[in-house]
């Protein structure tokens, strides 16, 4: 029939018009139909029409193997991006208290160990204040774990804010310290940047999220919705984790916003949005990514239909205008709360989906702080994951491996040799 007619032609055509993502995941499959298409040819056409395969063989498939093989090349290569991994470290890490060493270094392997299995090139920093003293020493100290050292300027000190009582509300929290997560948006060196606390760990590749992160979204993540009001235009984000598209355009509104220090009960701008936790990168990063372009004066006051974002519950729905594009919580920036208990209870999700755990808060207690949460199934899997990769960086750092857990006496720090 017309089929076999086809297939019986000189050659097998791929045509322009297919978009073909070339990573190893798809290579498998595209080579196992091209073997089926090529098997199949040579037994069906050779009984139909021997006089037209005259001359092919093994060579045929072999040259087109290396001719997917080469595209295959050409387009990772193309299509790979070149991710900033950022961690906002207004304290340091050398200054810091030892179990923070350790989770500085525990993250670090958690990042480097993703980057090893994904698609993309991924380079780990610190973001520091240049007013932090010692900057030598720190810049030693993160140097050891394997992470860049950034020392960078505060946008707006709080001195500089032109609302007084803006400035006043804006010195909760961190401080002008949260501003330093405005920085993803700045360095247009990088496809992609991924501003996170240290209090994270990574358990997976984040390739999808990278990926999916763009036009018409500049940012994703999650929102916050146990910090929301009811009376809010959109949810604050959680900026313990969040990927951007560089863009310095935006960096700049951003800060310009920041420094006009209109922040009050209704929110940045009166925009309804905004006025959360602390009011600091949550609120006016969820503003500026919903509502404000950086090419035109003004906000948008288009709002979502809010949801709760897990399996099996409500999602958010972003009105056409917003450049955020809201995540599954309960696969990035994983908090520990009632409602994702409750997904998981029911079966909707499940703990190995986890990519990126945040410890955040008293949800699920930082695992160096030895509090123990009874009867929270979640908390104890990724505690318990932490504590793995502890020892994956004792092993790697020739310490101690023995100590898998707190001890009655509280936590025993890793002893890296930072100083």
């Amino acid at each position: 029939g017309r089929l076999s007619s086809s297939i019986c032609a000189s050659g097998i055509e791929f045509t322009s018009a297919t978009r073909y993502h070339y990573k190893q995941p798809v290579m498998a499959p595209m080579f196992m139909r091209l073997l089926l298409i090529w098997l199949w040819k040579t037994a069906f056409c050779k009984v139909r029409a021997p006089s037209e395969n005259a001359g092919l063989s093994e060579s045929f498939l072999q040259l087109q193997l290396e001719k997917l093989q080469g595209t295959a090349a050409i387009r990772e290569k193309k299509d790979s991006l070149k991710v900033a991994v950022m961690i906002v470290a207004p304290k340091g890490l050398a200054q810091s208290a030892p179990g923070w060493h350790d989770a500085f270094a525990v993250l670090a392997h958690s990042v480097q160990e993703a980057a090893r299995k994904s698609s993309h090139t991924m380079q780990l920093m610190a973001l520091i204040p240049d007013t932090l003293p010692e900057q030598e020493k720190e810049k030693a100290a993160f140097e050891k774990l394997g992470i860049q050292f950034k020392s960078v300027p505060v946008p707006v000190p709080l001195s500089q804010v032109v609302n007084r009582a803006g400035a006043e509300v804006l010195g909760n929290a961190l401080g002008e310290y949260e501003q330093l997560k405005f920085y993803g948006a700045a360095w247009e060196d990088y496809d992609r940047a991924v501003v996170m606390d240290a209090d994270v760990i990574f358990l997976k590749p984040i390739d999808e999220l990278l990926e999916a992160t763009t036009a018409p979204y500049a940012a994703s993540g999650v929102y916050d919705h146990e910090m929301d009001l009811p009376s809010s235009r959109f949810p604050p984000i959680n900026s313990g984790f969040f990927v951007v598209v560089p863009n310095k355009t935006d960096f700049d509104k951003l800060v310009s916003i920041y420094r006009r220090g209109d922040i009050g009960g209704n929110g940045w701008d009166a925009s309804g949005t905004g006025w959360t936790y602390g009011t600091g990168s949550q609120g006016i990063l969820s503003y500026f990514y919903n509502q404000v372009r950086p090419d035109a004066d003004g906000f948008s006051t288009d709002s979502p239909i809010k949801g709760i974002d897990y399996p099996g519950m409500s999602w958010t729905k972003q009105p056409a205008s917003s450049r955020f594009l809201p995540q599954d919580r309960s696969v990035y920036n994983v908090i520990d709360t009632a409602p994702l208990q409750e997904a998981l209870a029911k079966g909707s999700t499940d703990v190995d989906r986890v990519s990126v755990f945040h410890f955040a808060g008293g949800s699920c207690p930082k695992p160096w702080t030895c509090v123990h949460r009874d009867g929270d199934d979640l908390c104890d899997v990724m505690t318990q994951r932490w504590w793995d990769l502890r020892s994956e960086v004792a092993a790697g750092q020739g310490l101690d491996t023995s100590v898998k857990q707190c001890s009655k006496d509280g936590y025993v720090p890793l002893g890296l040799p930072l100083s």
